[in-house]
Formats: structure tokens, C-alpha cells, sequence
């Protein structure tokens, strides 16, 4: 999270947490010792993260692999990856010990 100037810029997902914290930072409270709406100093913020040119999508995001434990939630159970452009793509071949192809 990014504070510039007491003001949270636009990474806070939550447009009513996002006032929130402004308002508290206005109030002249340390970064760190920010409260949650239950009273708790406030840990962890879910943002959105710049990938690449722009911030990571639905439509540009490309699942890597599958989280050893998954959620409950179907977006959460992928590591996912930006890519517009795709303009290489290797393939290696080679031999393993029985003189099967295997490909990397």
C-alpha cells in the first residue's frame, strides 16, 4: 500500500476500507498502526498489483500452476501470470536413461 501525501492511492480494492484509512490517516495515525472496522491493527489489505503494463485482469491472466491447498474459492486456487504477448516458445528434447523421449 502506497500512502502519498496522508492519501491511499487507487491499489485499495474496497472503496468504503479505502475512505476508511484515509480518514484514519488524516486523523494523524501511523501507517502501521492502522485499525480494521473491528478495532484490530490491520495486517494484511487485498490490492490490486500492477503486472507488466496494467494491472492484472481476468481476461489477461493465465493460470501457471494449481496451489498444493486449495481454497474454497474457484480464484483462488490457480497462481496466475500476465502475458499480451507471447512471441517465443521453446521445446527441448531429449533422452533419459531407458532412450525414451522426453520433452522439457
Amino acid at each position: 500500500m502506497k500512502v502519498e501525501n496522508n492519501i491511499i492511492k487507487d491499489e485499495v480494492i474496497d472503496p468504503i476500507l479505502k475512505q476508511y484509512l484515509e480518514d484514519q490517516l488524516k486523523n494523524g495515525t501511523d501507517q502501521l498502526s492502522l485499525k480494521s472496522f473491528k478495532g484490530d491493527i490491520i495486517r494484511h489489505i487485498r490490492c490490486r498489483v500492477k503486472a507488466g503494463r496494467g494491472f492484472l485482469t481476468a481476461e489477461k491472466a493465465i493460470p501457471i500452476k494449481n496451489h498444493i491447498y486449495k481454497s474454497i474459492h474457484p480464484y483462488k486456487q490457480n497462481y496466475y501470470s500476465q502475458n499480451e504477448e507471447n512471441f517465443v516458445c521453446l521445446l527441448y528434447e531429449g533422452f533419459d536413461n531407458k532412450n525414451k523421449i522426453i520433452q522439457i
